[in-house]
């Protein structure tokens, strides 16, 4: 194909949007059957042959038992839709509003701007086979971009040179009980609408400054320069997402001849719906997007591009194309902006994450529980070894038993003891309550009762071991190793003291002492001390 210059469409005095309120249009469209509704089947299968096959299949799939294809092939998926479409059709138009209402209103999922014909049967058919199969149902029937001999094999120089003037108009033989004057209306098709349903134009016209075309009213070439910004591959998807009978024909694969093709199109849309008068141009709006509101012309034809061609690529031709300066100046701008914001998540997320401040009562309740753990407790005695340990067992003797755990094999058997003890009874430190115990050495503060008749021992797990095997625990006092009871007049004696007392001793302790100041505290001292190994014999000799 040869190469040529892109013409484009001249700028219309039709982009001077039409400020007319359609309120009145829209309750007598929306009250009756959509005009979709009465589309010749050819035109509806046309349609769905532009969709792709995997979503015609899928869709047929969805379909109740009795419609879904035996065949996976476009075609068979074609025919069972529009089979299923036709007898559903039949069963909507029959339909008073009434039992309409209350049979379909219940499955639409979709928020409804009015609780009427239009909008309860289009909530139900895009329910039904999903939103892009119903979208090819309600293609309009008359659109001049929708015929496949009109833009299927155009060339871009060929199509810059359309005349508006001969775009055809709407073919009302298709649109049953439709009237554009709609004073010659019959009540009783608008009688069922509830007024309180009627959406509010007011607001949404408001709303509609939001959608402004002021872009449609510059030249072309800024259009394209303008879509030049985006990525190719964003390009080639909008084009590609027009139906095949609608897409724009283009010489080049450039992306500029895309930007090109792209924005001709989109001229050629905007002239063809400015062209319509306001009842066809409202049907034809709610064809494309049936739940819509009434505003303006602009409003709707935006949202009509919006639907056609996507957001992206029209807020892209909003979108001015600043000098370079500008655009790295709103980059930096964006930069900023960007970072600003992911400081503040990142702030706010490190604030959730940070430690809270204690409470003072639970910091109390930690340190109450920590120097309560800290606190040393005595352990439990144990009677047989008189150590001090963790745990130990408990074992009952009765005055009326034998002893248990060979508990004989602890008696007295050093003749000095027997005799202090026993015979010249001297010390009470063998003789108990229970008199089956006298005799046994067993140390008093391992004895938790003791009574004439029975007395609890406790006993630590190294001599219950032994005990239980009849043999002397190994740290037990009846084994020699019980050094008598302090007299009452030596049991505060300091270190020092002691020594000085003791006969025997192996070691000599030379103590360089420095008296404390403190009168309150006598026995502190400071200083240091050497040891020396003595004749322990020689020693005692000496000593009175």
């Amino acid at each position: 194909m040869h190469s040529r210059p892109l013409c484009f469409l001249p700028l219309l005095s039709v982009y001077s949007f039409r400020m007319v309120d359609l309120s009145d249009l829209y309750v007598a469209v929306v009250s009756d059957d959509p005009s979709w509704f009465c589309f010749p089947e050819d035109h509806y299968a046309s349609s769905l042959t532009d969709l792709p096959v995997s979503v015609v299949i899928e869709a047929a799939c969805q379909l109740p038992s009795a419609f879904v294809p035996k065949k996976r092939t476009c075609a068979e998926s074609v025919h069972f839709i529009l089979l299923h479409f036709s007898r559903l059709h039949a069963e909507l138009v029959a339909a008073p509003d009434e039992l309409l209402f209350t049979r379909y209103l219940s499955y639409i999922e979709h928020p409804l701007p009015s609780v009427s014909r239009l909008c309860v049967i289009s909530g139900y058919i895009e329910m039904l086979y999903g939103e892009v199969v119903a979208a090819a149902l309600r293609r309009p029937y008359n659109d001049s971009l929708a015929n496949p001999d009109h833009t299927s094999n155009l060339d871009p120089d060929q199509t810059s040179n359309l005349d508006t003037d001969h775009i055809s108009t709407l073919d009302m033989d298709h649109i049953s009980n439709l009237d554009p004057d709609t004073s010659n209306l019959d009540p009783d098709h608008t009688s069922n609408l509830d007024p309180d349903h009627i959406p509010d134009h007011t607001a949404k016209l408001e709303l509609g400054e939001l959608y402004n075309m002021s872009w449609a009213l510059l030249p072309a070439k800024e259009l394209v320069q303008r879509l030049e910004k985006l990525d190719r591959a964003d390009i080639v998807k909008c084009i590609g997402n027009l139906p095949r009978s609608r897409r724009p024909g283009y010489a080049r694969k450039t992306r500029r001849q895309c930007c090109a093709a792209l924005v001709q199109h989109i001229q050629q849309r905007i002239s063809r719906l400015q062209s319509l008068e306001d009842f066809t141009f409202l049907v034809n709006v709610l064809s494309i997007v049936p739940f819509a509101v009434p505003g303006t012309h602009e409003y709707l034809i935006s949202l009509v591009l919006h639907r056609e061609y996507s957001t992206l690529l029209v807020d892209r031709l909003e979108q001015p194309v600043l000098p370079l300066p500008e655009r790295r100046k709103q980059e930096r701008k964006k930069t900023k902006e960007r970072v600003a914001a992911q400081t503040r998540l990142d702030i706010a997320e490190t604030a959730a994450r940070w430690p809270r401040v204690v409470p003072r009562g639970v910091v109390m309740d930690c340190l109450r529980d920590y120097v309560d753990g800290s606190r040393w407790q005595p352990g439990v005695v144990c009677a047989v070894c008189s150590r001090q340990v963790c745990s130990v067992n408990e074992l009952r003797v009765d005055a009326n038993c034998d002893l248990p755990l060979s508990l004989d094999i602890l008696r007295l058997t050093d003749p000095f003891i027997v005799t202090k003890c026993v015979v010249q009874s001297l010390s009470s430190e063998f003789t108990y309550e229970c008199s089956v115990l006298d005799g046994i050495m067993l140390d008093k503060t391992g004895i938790t009762v003791c009574t004439s008749d029975s007395s609890t021992l406790n006993i630590c797990g190294q001599c219950f071991r032994s005990l239980s095997r009849a043999k002397v625990p190994r740290f037990a006092l009846a084994n020699k190793l019980y050094r008598g009871q302090m007299p009452p007049q030596f049991r505060d004696l300091t270190w020092v003291e002691e020594m000085v007392c003791a006969i025997y001793r192996n070691m000599a302790h030379v103590t360089r002492l420095y008296q404390s100041s403190d009168p309150a505290q006598p026995f502190v001292f400071h200083g240091n001390t050497c040891a020396h190994e003595t004749n322990l014999v020689s020693t005692a000799k000496v000593l009175p």
